[in-house]
């Protein structure tokens, strides 16, 4: 019983998370479309009609883009994924990266000893 109840949860948490990244990312741009369309008609530009509305639309893309990933880094996904180790269950393993960048430096350390 226990097992499926943190399943449950696991479940339900990954929905949420995944339901509201969805509005994390269009709030801000629909915001800034909404805002720069204002100013737009207020200011009453004739030959740069949307110069608010590109730019707060731009802005918007910026930080909506920036809430995914804080929501990302506070999730702890960003470190975890990093080292490798595992997330919820799931076992990442760490690329060979560290592996060649190991055996790269032990070569340029071999080739300054020889000089």
């Amino acid at each position: 019983m226990k097992g499926e109840d943190e399943e449950d949860n696991k479940l339900w948490r990954i929905l949420g998370l995944a339901s509201s990244l969805g509005w994390m990312l269009a709030l801000p741009i629909i915001a800034g479309v909404l805002l720069g369309r204002y100013l737009d008609d207020r200011a009453g530009y004739q030959e740069y009609k949307y110069v608010w509305t590109l730019s707060l639309m731009v802005v918007g893309i910026f930080i909506g883009v920036y809430n995914l990933y804080r929501t990302y880094v506070d999730t702890g996904m960003g470190e975890n994924k990093e080292k490798g180790e595992e997330i919820e269950g799931i076992e990442k393993k760490p690329d060979d990266l560290e592996e060649l960048e190991a055996k790269l430096l032990e070569e340029l350390f071999k080739e300054k000893g020889k000089k």
